[in-house]
């Protein structure tokens, strides 16, 4: 069925591609299930999770920038330290 050719959709059709424009759109999965009026989100996921994002890449990112700004925290925690104590042994002299 052509996309441009809405005449010959039906209920349904409108239905699917409303869900598929809000997924596609990035909205959260309650957010659909709410326009979508169903009555779990277990229903919208059943239906429509082949057309969520895969959220791996986008997880792991995640992981990865809290570590390194936990690195970051702790290598500039333990430079501030070392410059302390430098300057305490050179003030010792």
């Amino acid at each position: 069925m052509p996309l441009l050719d809405v005449a010959k959709w039906h209920g349904h059709d409108l239905r699917h591609f409303f869900a598929s424009a809000l997924i596609a759109s990035g909205l959260d999965v309650e957010v659909v299930r709410a326009r979508l009026h169903h009555a779990s989100v277990k229903t919208t996921l059943d239906t429509y999770a082949h057309l969520m994002p895969d959220r791996d890449n986008a997880s792991r990112r995640a992981v990865d920038a809290v570590f390194a700004d936990r690195l970051a925290e702790s290598l500039r925690t333990v430079g501030d330290r070392s410059r302390q104590r430098s300057r305490s042994e050179a003030r010792q002299f």
